[in-house]
């Protein structure tokens, strides 16, 4: 039996139903979209430069020849409606933060798993050893919309995770996942910190998670508090996801 196939009987096993593998060559136009990103916001290298690795993981692990990537959603969860204005969803569900979840608890077994197929493998579970997003969408999982959300066919209540790997494997899944139209631009419109500036563009710089989370040493102008408006965190808040009661009709925007 290949070493997919044995990938994927443990991946229904442990009920991961979004998972796909890539070679790492399929990674390398990465840098392109990078590059375009980084030319249309100010700073743009100063913000993102540091991420051009991600293109390539193998000038940080030179043994590694495929990815394998997994897409948890986390609709399930019932946020508490009061929370909902002043906390991002994500960051109140957050895997990374609490290693006993349910779904930490299944990626762990997961990774215990391809040791035992003989696999070499590394991961990242807070910030990734590579685009987290560009890796699903690679393997098929679902689509990047022009908000730079990933959304899978339940919505974009989504946590990725990947590992690289010492073997070549590929298993490039099918999604249903539809593009936005093109001319929408709600999402441009929406964003209060105009962090959002055109489709698939986004200012590291002027986003609520950064302004609101970031060590660094932010001006919090008249005009910056305003656009914030509720916000306290769009980033990590200490807890667990065992706080949340889960949602049997699911979620996502």
């Amino acid at each position: 039996m290949a070493i997919e196939e044995n990938i994927q009987r443990k991946a229904q096993e442990l009920g991961i139903g979004k998972w796909g593998i890539l070679k790492v060559e399929a990674m390398f136009d990465y840098g392109e979209r990078l590059r375009e990103r980084m030319d249309r916001i100010p700073q743009g290298e100063a913000l993102y430069g540091r991420f051009m690795k991600f293109a390539d993981p193998r000038t940080t692990f030179p043994w590694v020849k495929s990815i394998i990537v997994v897409a948890s959603f986390y609709g399930h969860y019932h946020i508490p409606q009061a929370l909902l204005p002043h906390y991002g969803k994500y960051y109140l569900v957050d895997m990374r933060l609490n290693p006993a979840s349910p779904e930490s608890q299944t990626l762990q077994d997961f990774e215990a798993y391809l040791h035992e197929l003989g696999l070499r493998t590394v991961t990242e579970a807070q910030y990734g050893l590579t685009a987290l997003r560009w890796a699903a969408s690679k393997a098929g999982l679902g689509r990047i919309r022009q908000n730079n959300f990933f959304y899978i066919e339940e919505g974009s209540w989504i946590a990725l995770n990947a590992w690289l790997i010492d073997r070549e494997l590929e298993c490039i899944k099918t999604h249903h996942v539809p593009a936005c139209p093109p001319q929408c631009s709600c999402c441009i419109r929406s964003c209060p910190t105009r962090s959002l500036s055109a489709p698939y563009t986004m200012n590291m710089a002027t986003c609520i998670r950064r302004l609101t989370t970031s060590s660094e040493a932010i001006p919090y102008t008249d005009e910056v508090n305003q656009m914030l408006g509720t916000w306290i965190s769009g980033g990590f808040l200490q807890g667990n996801s065992s706080t949340f009661q889960r949602n049997p009709y699911g979620g996502g925007s």
